[in-house]
């Protein structure tokens, strides 16, 4: 049982690490960057201090 568990835990490190390497390789337009930006001011605009 146990070595069930580290061969899964092993198996879903990899694919995590397989997708962060892809992930990171992607770029990102600056019109891109920027809408995204706006959109995030816009969500976080009425968040106070206590949340």
């Amino acid at each position: 049982m146990n070595k069930i568990r580290i061969i899964t835990f092993f198996t879903f490190l990899l694919i995590f690490t397989i997708i962060f390497q892809l992930g990171s390789m992607s770029t990102v337009s600056e019109e891109e960057a920027n809408m995204f930006m706006e959109e995030f001011k816009k969500l976080v605009l009425d968040i106070d201090g206590f949340g």
